[in-house]
């Protein structure tokens, strides 16, 4: 696991998150090393913060597998949530 000073590797495969109005996403794959920049774009209401609550342990998917520094989610929240960061940035 390399930890915050060298980045986090963020995987997912069929993750999707399930709330009382329906699928906020569903079907999302993620495939990325450890230092990059990812941008999530889309229109409003179109699920990219519950996404990436999800991906940061903030948020419990409903479905798929998700990785983050080799944590599963959501087996291992809290360690997900020690090791990631959310940030906007407006634009």
């Amino acid at each position: 696991m390399d930890g915050p000073e060298g980045g986090a590797a963020v995987t997912a495969a069929g993750f999707g998150l399930k709330g009382p109005r329906g699928w906020a996403f569903r079907g999302v794959d993620v495939d990325a090393a450890p230092g990059s920049l990812v941008a999530v774009e889309g229109p409003s209401g179109s699920g990219r913060t519950c996404l990436l609550l999800a991906l940061t342990g903030r948020m419990r998917a409903s479905e798929g597998e998700a990785t983050v520094d080799g944590f599963r989610l959501p087996k291992h929240l809290a360690a997900v949530r020690r090791v990631s960061a959310l940030a906007h940035v407006p634009g």
